[in-house]
């Protein structure tokens, strides 16, 4: 994770909802899957189930989870 975990609750919900959204950006699956992952990493650095990450904290990435 890119910081201490703070809070699981919601990280899968954040993996799907990246996941699904850099597949309809045109990411292939194995990317959209990267970028589902590095959001789910960055939402349990944070409290709270509304902690998903933005495009910016995702860009601020390195790549390959930059690319969505």
């Amino acid at each position: 994770a890119p910081g201490p975990v703070v809070d699981t609750n919601g990280a899968g919900d954040v993996h799907t909802g990246a996941l699904l959204a850099g597949l309809s950006r045109g990411l292939a699956l194995p990317a959209a899957a990267a970028l589902g992952n590095a959001a789910a990493a960055v939402s349990v650095t944070r409290a709270g189930a509304n902690s998903g990450p933005t495009d910016a904290d995702l860009a601020a990435l390195p790549a390959p989870h930059a690319r969505a």
